[in-house]
């Protein structure tokens, strides 16, 4: 039986052209890009070409791009640079890689950014903050990794430009996938993921406008402009090149109408109630509730049945509690404990959903 992966989200399996980057350099190795010889001036090629390829993928010739690990750390390394004083505009929904470190940086004054009941964001009720507190950082994810939400990045863009404020952006779901437009000066600094359109893990960075505010957060070289001490994961960056150099926007765009027609028949069929923002969300995510189900029964029952979805976001598993995104929506608790997230991948694009459907009585029949 042929299991479906649905949880491109939480990570998007390697694309070909990725594995394939991949193994031409496990064959033949490549030397540490610190290295003066041969070998090292190749790996270093190979990173600053990655690094130029991340710019024009988002519109920047400004500033520096920082490679990290992932979005995670890119965060933290933002985050954990802005001086204690500074006052930080953002919402409960963010990813807990933004949420973590700025509750963790002592004294920050934090204005938090209510959602509505379908999980989006008012540009408006960030202006009224901004109108009276005249400079401060705007923290925002362009796409919401549970609920699916596209946050209107350009409004909120405006008002920053507007009031003078900076405006960090979480690009790590869009980026790849939707392609992601920085080119607003009102945008300040971005932090993407190589793993969530089919690149590899463990890679990740940071573009920031002004990298004279970034204080180092890993230390004992003078690797990423001394900002990111360590070897630069050559490997890893190998294969995010093919990815950044041919992104495959038009597949995640395709999977709407894979996903609108299961929301359609989970809803007609078990009473699921679809969650998030349904006219702005990414294309290939779809949350939902169960009605009189808790979501990690729904999750167990369909791993039975060779279907991996999630409850929530990655980083979060393995915990009994619900994650800080659904705790934080203004809905009832059957609502927030029914809520499991669905998130197709370009492989699913021609999918005969009539055999996934069968999976889907099967287990919750």
């Amino acid at each position: 039986m042929n299991r479906y992966y649905l949880d491109h989200n939480a990570s998007s399996p390697l694309r070909t052209d990725v594995r394939a980057a991949l193994s031409t350099y496990v064959n033949d190795p490549l030397g540490n890009p610190g290295g003066v010889h041969w070998h090292g001036q190749r790996a270093r090629a190979l990173v600053e070409r990655v690094r130029r390829l991340l710019r024009q993928s988002i519109g920047r010739s400004d500033g520096r791009v920082v490679f990290t690990s992932g979005a995670t750390e890119a965060n933290n390394l933002l985050l954990k640079s802005l001086p204690t004083e500074t006052v930080v505009v953002c919402s409960r929904i963010e990813h807990a890689s933004v949420l973590e470190p700025l509750l963790d940086h002592s004294g920050t004054p934090i204005h938090w950014l209510e959602a509505d009941p379908d999980g989006r964001l008012d540009p408006d009720g960030f202006a009224r903050v901004a109108r009276v507190v005249r400079e401060g950082c705007l923290v925002l994810m362009a796409a919401n990794n549970e609920l699916g939400n596209l946050n209107d990045v350009t409004a909120f863009a405006n008002v920053c430009l507007e009031f003078g404020w900076d405006m960090h952006v979480d690009a790590a779901q869009v980026h790849g996938r939707l392609g992601f437009d920085a080119s607003h000066p009102g945008i300040t600094s971005v932090t993407f993921s190589g793993h969530k359109a089919g690149g590899p893990p463990g890679v990740g960075a940071l573009w920031v406008a002004n990298e004279k505010r970034l204080r180092p957060q890993m230390e004992g070289g003078s690797q990423e402009m001394g900002y990111r001490s360590g070897t630069e994961n050559v490997l890893a960056l190998a294969g995010w090149e093919p990815l950044l150099a041919h992104p495959d926007e038009q597949s995640w765009q395709s999977l709407a109408a894979v996903r609108d027609e299961l929301e359609r028949w989970l809803e007609q069929t078990f009473g699921a109630r679809a969650n998030g923002d349904l006219q702005r969300r990414l294309p290939n995510t779809l949350h939902c509730s169960f009605p009189d189900r808790d979501a990690e029964e729904v999750v167990m029952a369909l791993d039975l049945e060779q279907v991996s979805i999630s409850a929530g976001s990655a980083c979060t598993a393995g915990s009994q509690e619900l994650s800080h995104v659904l705790r934080a929506m203004p809905w009832d608790d059957a609502r927030r404990r029914g809520g499991v997230r669905i998130s197709f991948g370009p492989e699913h694009v021609d999918l005969r959903l009539e055999f996934l459907k069968q999976r889907f009585m099967d287990a919750l029949k």
